[in-house]
């Protein structure tokens, strides 16, 4: 009976972050927390949520429940939900991270406030406009690069393979790319080889390759935070080190005579913005 394993341990008891298999527990009798709401409650959850995107009114909505009347309880669960429901499309994902935040600035459970904050991390690292994953790597020219290095200028990143026959192709393409838009554009290339040599002896034998090359140097938590899980794989970085497109176009088209499906336009559009108009006004030699 869920009412009365509630009542033997969960109600009155402490929030055992720290023990694995109680938090397994907890959260596995709170599967989807906003579903446990009655048909009213979740229908008000989405109208707070959509329309106001107020962690005080949701907290207060949650509370009326029997289950989540102990407030330090009725957060945690809280984040839980916004963790679960963050890509169902019921609710604004933006009003959710705005909850989130709210919950580190105002939540005085000081597990919750860490909890929230990397939830957000984690749901926004990859989302438009929220700051990209950090990297901090040494370049085969020994130079430290990182987001900050390239700021106010656009990145394109890839993680490749030297063995990926489709990086190799595309590749090729990169050299002419920077020549026209290397001005707003950096070029940064991580190899994924298990040894760095290879990346070595891959840039020796392609010389006109001049733009950022690094090895990853075994960092799995970057390919983690990147969700690298194909090669290559192609990120647009924008020149606050917000992710601008954590699926960009590649450098060739994705069927032969689709040059639209190239991110030549995507680079063009950059150089567009950033250059000023030439402007001819009547009468005026220009």
């Amino acid at each position: 009976n869920k009412l009365s394993l509630f009542n033997k341990h969960i109600k009155n008891k402490p929030i055992l972050y720290t023990n694995g298999n109680y938090m397994y527990f907890l959260f596995d009798f709170f599967e989807n927390p906003f579903d446990m709401l009655g048909r009213s409650s979740f229908v008000a959850s989405e109208f707070i949520v959509n329309d106001f995107g107020s962690y005080t009114k949701l907290l207060a909505l949650l509370q009326l429940e029997y289950y989540y009347e102990n407030p330090q309880l009725a957060e945690l669960i809280m984040i839980k939900g916004i963790m679960e429901e963050y890509h169902s499309g019921r609710y604004s994902k933006r009003n959710l991270t705005h909850i989130l935040d709210s919950t580190v600035l105002v939540s005085p459970f000081a597990e919750n406030k860490l909890l929230a904050q990397n939830l957000k991390h984690v749901l926004t690292r990859l989302e438009k406009g929220y700051t990209a994953p950090e990297f901090n790597l040494i370049t085969t020219k020994f130079d430290t690069i990182s987001l900050e290095t390239f700021k106010q200028k656009y990145v394109y990143l890839d993680f490749f393979h030297t063995q990926s026959t489709p990086a190799l192709a595309e590749k090729l393409l990169v050299p002419e790319l920077k020549e026209k838009y290397g001005e707003y554009i950096e070029f940064v290339s991580i190899c994924l080889n298990e040894n760095a040599e290879d990346l070595t002896h891959f840039l020796a034998q392609n010389p006109n390759y001049d733009w950022h090359f690094a090895h990853f140097n075994g960092d799995i938590a970057l390919l983690e935070n990147y969700k690298v899980r194909t090669l290559p794989s192609y990120f647009l970085i924008g020149p606050q080190g917000e992710m601008v497109d954590a699926n960009a176009l590649r450098p060739a088209p994705l069927s032969p005579g689709a040059e639209y499906t190239t991110i030549d336009r995507t680079f063009w559009a950059i150089k567009k913005k950033f250059e000023p108009e030439n402007k001819f006004n009547i009468g005026i030699k220009n």
